[in-house]
Parts: C-alpha cells; sequence; structure tokens
C-alpha cells in the first residue's frame, strides 16, 4: 500500500474524535454542522467511538422547539498512562488521563540507592499503582520514568546523571513484568512538555526548572529539542565564575551552584523561607532572594540574546513566585541587553506541580488524541531518528 494513502473512513472518524477536544459537549446535529458530514455518516463513527469507549452520551441540549438532541462527551479516563518521578528521598507516580489531568497521585518516600535492588523497588511500586489505581491495564497505554539526567532520545539509555549516581538504574529490571511500554525521559524535558500541554500559547521557548538543582530545555515549534546527544537547553552549566564553586557535574563555577535549593535555602524549609521572605518581610531574605533571581537572569540573558524566545519560569518554585519576582528576572534581563527589548517575553509556568511526573505521562495519551488537535508530539513521533547537523 503507498505510504501516503489516508484512509478516508478512519480521517474522518478523527475528526469527529478531534472536536470533543475543543468542546465539552456536542450533539450529532452540531457535529453535521461543524464538519459537514451526514448523520448516517456521523452515527457510524459515533457508534464506533462509543465502543471505543472514548466518548459517551451526556444532557439533552437545550431545545429550539423540536425535540431536543441528546448531547455527547468526551470520557478522559477511557485512555490513561502513568508518569513516575525519581529524586533522592521520594518516587512521585501520576495517572493521567487524556485531558492532561492527574487522576491518582501517590507520593512514596523511598531512599534512591544506586543497586538494583532500588530498580526492583522501582518495579513493584509501579506493578502496585497499576493494580490499585481502579482502572483496568488495557487503558493504561504505558509509563515514563522522569530522572534528574539525560537520557537518549528513546528513552533506553541514560546519558549523563550525576545529581543521582543512576549507573546501576535498570530499565529492564524497573520494566520487569509490565506488560505496557515503560521508558527513561530527562526530568526537565517532561516538566516543558507538561506546560506545552496546557498552555497552547506558547510555540517557541526557554522552560526552565527552578528546582533542587536548575535545569533547562529548549521548544521549538510547539517540540521539545533534544540535540544531538540530549544536552539541548542544559543552561544550568553556563559558567557564572571560572573560580567558582564546585559543581556536581565535575566543573567550577556553573550558574547551578550559586541557584541550587541548597545555596538558596540554607537547611530551611520552602515554607518558612518564603514566610520570612513575604510575611516577615526580612531584608536578609529579600537580598537572599534578590541574589538568586538576579545570578538566574544572568545565565538567561546570554540563552535569551542567542534565542530571543519566550522564556517560562517553571520547577517547584513557579508555585511560589509572585508577578514582581518574574518583573524582576525580566528586568535583569532587559537592563543587561544591547538591544531594546519589549516587555512580557518572561513568564511564570501554567503547571506548578507535578510537572515531572504528569509530562512522563502525557506523549503517551498524545497517541490516541486527533494530530490537528494534539498537544503535544506523541513518544512515537519523539524517538524518530534525528538526524545529525554535524
Amino acid at each position: 500500500m503507498n505510504d501516503y494513502y489516508i484512509d478516508p473512513k478512519k480521517a474522518n472518524k478523527e475528526r469527529i474524535l478531534g472536536l470533543f477536544f475543543l468542546h465539552e459537549a456536542l450533539s450529532k446535529p452540531q457535529i453535521a454542522e461543524l464538519t459537514g458530514f451526514s448523520l448516517p455518516t456521523i452515527n457510524g463513527h459515533m457508534k464506533d467511538l462509543e465502543n471505543m469507549g472514548m466518548i459517551g452520551p451526556g444532557e439533552l441540549m437545550d431545545s429550539s422547539g423540536g425535540r431536543p438532541a441528546i448531547s455527547y462527551r468526551l470520557l478522559p479516563r477511557s485512555k490513561l498512562a502513568l508518569g513516575a518521578e525519581i529524586r533522592k528521598d521520594f518516587v512521585k507516580i501520576c495517572l493521567c488521563d487524556l485531558k492532561g489531568e492527574v487522576v491518582k497521585l501517590w507520593n512514596i518516600g523511598i531512599e534512591y540507592k544506586n543497586e538494583k535492588a532500588y530498580s526492583a523497588k522501582l518495579n513493584s511500586l509501579l506493578k502496585e499503582a497499576i493494580s490499585t489505581c481502579g482502572y483496568p491495564l488495557d487503558n493504561i497505554l504505558g509509563i515514563g520514568v522522569a530522572i534528574q539526567g539525560v537520557v537518549n532520545k528513546a528513552g533506553t539509555e541514560i546519558i549523563f546523571s550525576k545529581i543521582l549516581d543512576t549507573s546501576e538504574l535498570d530499565l529492564e529490571i524497573i520494566k520487569k513484568d509490565i506488560s505496557i511500554p515503560v521508558r527513561l525521559c530527562h526530568d526537565v524535558k517532561t516538566a516543558a512538555l507538561a506546560e506545552l500541554w496546557h498552555n497552547r500559547k506558547i510555540s517557541n521557548g526557554i522552560y526552565i526548572a527552578m528546582s533542587e538543582h536548575l535545569g533547562g530545555s529548549l521548544i521549538k515549534s510547539r517540540c521539545i529539542e533534544h540535540g544531538r546527544s540530549g544536552y539541548a537547553g542544559s543552561w544550568d552549566h553556563v559558567t557564572f565564575s571560572n573560580k567558582g564553586k564546585l559543581c556536581y557535574c565535575g566543573k567550577r563555577g556553573c550558574i547551578d551552584t550559586y541557584c541550587n535549593f541548597e545555596t538558596l535555602f540554607e537547611g530551611e524549609s520552602i515554607p518558612d523561607f518564603f514566610f520570612k521572605l513575604r510575611e516577615e518581610k526580612s531584608k536578609e531574605y529579600k537580598v537572599r532572594w534578590s541574589k538568586y533571581l538576579s545570578t538566574i537572569a544572568f545565565g538567561l540573558y546570554q540563552a535569551w540574546l542567542i534565542l530571543e524566545r519566550r522564556i517560562i519560569l517553571g520547577g517547584e518554585l513557579a508555585m511560589w513566585l509572585n508577578p514582581e519576582d518574574v518583573a524582576f528576572v525580566e528586568n535583569e534581563i532587559i537592563n543587561r541587553s544591547t538591544f531594546t527589548c519589549r516587555p512580557g517575553f518572561v513568564i511564570k509556568a501554567n503547571v506548578e506541580h507535578h510537572a515531572c511526573a504528569i509530562g512522563a505521562a502525557l506523549p503517551y495519551l498524545a497517541e490516541e488524541i486527533p494530530e490537528p488537535v494534539r498537544p503535544i508530539e506523541a513518544w512515537s513521533s519523539y524517538c524518530k531518528p534525528e538526524i545529525a547537523e554535524y
């Protein structure tokens, strides 16, 4: 068969399904008006979609004089996916639906150890999440495991990970006896995917994870730039001072050493720090916070000068940022700039909670969404071989 052949029946069904990602409820006459399809054609496709469990009948529509039509709605939990985030002292697992919403969340306190036994424990946690989530295995499309490290594009191999020494993290052990796909992901890239899903206004950008350690991801044409090896967007290792602090990467003076949580919070909890900053208006904490934001702006200016893309401030600190903080970072960049800058290019992330775990699940769900309304690319597209440019 011709590789470019498009099955019209399948295309029409996907067009109808796509409407339910744009509208809360639709009647068959409304679908006919939006598509131009005949009611018999719509009836056939709607029956197929109902049998697949993708849509279902809702309430009666308002009547305009005749018999009120039945509305139909997307059933977002007909397809689900799991995303897991590995950190040094916990594992977070999210079950997400077709709308990218968290259906169930597990936060499990477990210390990371660079041992095969940890991979086996993670395997047990994932199998337990599958068995206790309340949905059939047939509804769950796959599992993304987000780590603090760079992985290859296929999600099968760890390229670089020194925050957690993951040399013993074994994908084959993690997915043992799990009959759905499992892949590894770079946590910052998955956080950026979650932001893309929930913010359709972003086309190109620089996503910044302001978390335990800094991280970055480049967005181009609503896709994550992987780079030749997977390092694209790693602005956190821009050198702030050649003779600076020793970074976990082995080099000195990386921006991360000045803007990680250990340096910023000095052992305090995040809520306590921001209470003293916001409520008590401590001068000491204000100076420390301003220095943190100013250093971040220093690194971002260099990235922005080269790429001139919107900057999205995300990560664990996103929920603590106020408009003044965002404006401060933007003004620091503008004041450094050689060129005239139009304000509004620095924004706060929409996804403030669980972004890494959510984003690890979403590309599996994207596969089920018709391409014209697909929020992000699917893992199957993401894993296509990349042509090296050099």
